[in-house]
């Protein structure tokens, strides 16, 4: 009989359905949004049993013993459980010496609570053991968190059944119960059960295979008990795939296992090779070893996502990933190795470093997005700078789309498109602390924040200190008069972005900085400010010259600029903020870029095409101006003021959306010659048809 449960007596022998929990408000049932500080778990002992031989009867079954610290004297423990089945008459809760008896069940449906009421308190201080069945049916359905896929056997059509989880966030609880909050990190003891025909994949290596004296030809395979990790960072499969074994020579050797369905095997090989690469790369980059002995790439179909970076185990989907590591590097291959590089920075940043709450899961992905592009830089020189500044378009296009968007404001996002380019908006703030920080003061915060807080919850707060920390080290005769955090936090509670107004006074250059998406409003930034004057050197780093502060606008910078030079800020296009300069020194930067546009770096030429294109539509230069700065286009033979042009053109002038834009510009550069083309199009139909060159005017 299915019920709403609010409380039980005596023996308790209804077998509960929580997914079906009752909506009502019931007196005493805990509604806040996050689990009450009383309990915090430690350790989760899992015995879970998956039944995959049987094809019209996929379940799994099992029992977690949860060890449990009391923060508080409680009598009551809450936790999260929602799709699951349970035996309420089996719960037990075990302490020193007390006798526990379970009173009452609640439950909140509503925020996935189930509440348990025992006869005794649980007292400071003092450590318990939860110990709950639990088990299901298993089906397709990647929110139930572990389920299944099936691939056929080439020589009979059979179906061949395999298991896989997706915690993800919020997903373990329709799994199993457990305290499934980012901030709650335990150590797992996993023990999976399986018919001796497949394999048990987890976090750990499997330590011991021993026989099921229950289940006739199962066994049990006892893997190794994981770091302090959180919940949704779980990940177990049985499965039956055939691997490939490569190691990484890192500081601490990892060895690798690649494994898909035997059929897809050979086509393993470039993951297989690549993957120990990247891993080496990054273990030499942040120096920080991770405290593991293997990684397995599992290959599998229907993933929710492209790759799910578990510790220890990362999980790709087949159709991306799967290339013959023989042949020439082609764009698909480029593409895999990306995914690659995206799991193995997710080893450091979202495992190795943690976040305490959802609403800074931007920073890890931040970071790991961060060093995807440095991993794809050392795999193939230039892509890493590809991949940053389709970021920073894509990120500017869409806030310019939507109004802004502030990090502060992160959870929940309003929908997984907000929630990508939050992440591309915090990878490249994390881009321009690096530059503004420089190269060794930047490593050193980062390397230390990773040795303090490894297996541990970050904070922006605790990461803009370490910063800040290592930053007054270096300049330790003479301290810096900014603080880090205040800095970053004008970037990440205000949304949107600046734009930096250049005005000549004579030879002296006067800055003034404004939102650059609604200028009613009057929000202001700590600015770093990286320019060159017309003549000079490029320089190696862009370290912050000057700052152009939220008290100090205008800022007149401390140079002599001769009438006949340009001056060009934002230098490799590294800040996250938009110039737009006066006349005289448009004409200029124009000129140089007719005559000889490499002498301007690639990623500036980049960036001033988008921001002209952006300063026309916002009516801040006129389209004589914009004429003059991209008559060089059709000679430029690099893909990234291409690519700046092309979606600034798609989606600037003609609407089209950023991620459109960003595709239009991918097909573009495959097509080769269709770039050449489309630049000859558009100029002949904006610009040299519909336009009077001499004319101010302005689109509708």
């Amino acid at each position: 009989m299915l019920i709403c449960l609010s409380s039980l007596y005596e023996v308790l022998l209804l077998l509960v359905l929580f997914q079906i929990a009752c909506c009502a408000k019931v007196p005493g049932v805990y509604d806040e949004p996050r689990l009450p500080t009383t309990i915090r778990p430690f350790h989760y002992d899992i015995r879970l049993t998956t039944h995959l031989e049987n094809s019209g009867n996929h379940s799994y079954n099992g029992n977690v013993n949860i060890s449990l610290h009391a923060q508080k004297t409680t009598y009551q423990v809450v936790l999260h459980v929602a799709g699951v089945k349970i035996q309420a008459k089996k719960i037990k809760l075990f302490g020193e010496k007390s006798n526990f008896q379970l009173l009452t069940v609640k439950f909140n449906k509503k925020r996935q609570y189930m509440m348990l009421k025992f006869n005794q308190p649980l007292r400071l201080g003092k450590t318990y053991i939860l110990s709950i069945e639990f088990g299901r049916s298993m089906s397709k359905e990647s929110e139930d968190g572990y389920f299944i896929r099936h691939y056929v056997n080439a020589k009979n059509s059979e179906k061949i059944w395999y298991s896989i989880s997706h915690f993800d966030r919020n997903f373990i609880r329709n799994a199993l119960p457990s305290f499934d909050e980012p901030g709650l990190k335990a150590t797992f003891n996993v023990t999976m059960g399986h018919h001796k025909l497949f394999q048990s994949y987890s976090n750990m290596n499997v330590r011991a295979v021993l026989p099921n004296l229950d289940i006739p030809d199962y066994v049990w395979s006892v893997h190794e008990v994981t770091p302090l990790i959180s919940t949704h960072l779980l990940a177990i499969s049985v499965n039956n795939f055939t691997c490939r074994f490569t190691q990484a020579a890192s500081a601490n050797p990892v060895k690798f296992r690649t494994c898909s369905q035997s059929a897809d095997v050979r086509e393993t090989s470039f993951a297989a090779q690549m993957a120990p690469r990247l891993l080496e790369f990054l273990d030499g980059l942040l120096k920080v070893p991770l405290p593991l002995e293997k990684i397995d790439q599992l290959v599998v179909d229907d993933l929710p996502s492209e790759v799910a970076g578990h510790l220890g185990l990362i999980i790709y989907q087949s159709k991306p990933i799967l290339h013959r590591e023989d042949g020439p590097m082609t764009r698909s291959k480029l593409q895999a190795l990306q995914l690659m590089a995206n799991g193995m920075a997710h080893m450091w940043f979202g495992n190795l470093l943690g976040n305490d709450w959802w609403s800074e899961l931007w920073l890890t992905e931040g970071l790991a997005g961060y060093f995807e592009t440095l991993t794809m830089d050392h795999v193939k020189r230039g892509m890493g700078r590809r991949l940053r500044l389709r970021n920073r378009e894509a990120s500017l296009m869409y806030e310019s789309q939507v109004g802004g968007l502030s990090l502060d404001l992160f959870w929940p996002p309003a929908t997984a498109e907000v929630e990508k380019h939050l992440f591309q908006k915090a990878t490249n703030l994390i881009g321009m602390v690096n530059g503004f920080l420089g190269n060794a003061t930047f490593y050193d915060g980062l390397q230390r924040h990773l040795w303090q807080n490894s297996f541990a919850s970050s904070t922006a707060d605790l990461f803009w200190r370490s910063l800040q920390l290592a930053s007054e080290r270096e300049f330790s005769s003479a301290p810096k008069s900014w603080d880090v955090r205040s800095i970053m936090e004008t970037w990440t509670r205000q949304s949107g972005y600046p734009l930096v107004t250049v005005i000549r006074r004579g030879h002296n250059i006067v800055l003034l900085q404004g939102t650059a998406l609604n200028r009613s409003r009057s929000d202001l930034w700590w600015i770093p400010l990286t320019y060159t004057i017309e003549g000079e050197a490029m320089p190696k780093e862009t370290r912050a010259r000057a700052w152009l502060s939220p008290s100090h606008s205008p800022y007149q910078l401390d140079e002599i600029v001769p009438h006949s030079q340009w001056i060009l800020l934002n230098l490799r296009a590294t800040g996250y903020y938009r110039v737009n300069y006066d006349e005289h020194t448009w004409q200029l930067l124009a000129a140089t870029l007719l005559d000889d546009f490499r002498s301007i770096h690639v990623l500036n030429r980049a960036q001033i095409v988008s921001d002209i294109l952006f300063l026309w539509k916002q009516e801040l230069v006129s389209w004589t101006t914009v004429l003059n700065v991209l008559r060089y286009i059709v000679d430029e033979d690099e893909y990234e003021p291409l690519m700046a042009f092309v979606v600034g053109v798609t989606n600037g002038l003609w609407g089209i959306s950023p991620e459109s834009s960003l595709s239009i510009a991918k097909w573009l550069s495959i097509a080769g010659r269709w770039y050449a083309e489309f630049i000859s199009y558009t100029f002949d139909k904006f610009v040299l048809q519909d336009r009077n060159q001499n004319s101010l005017d302005y689109p509708d």
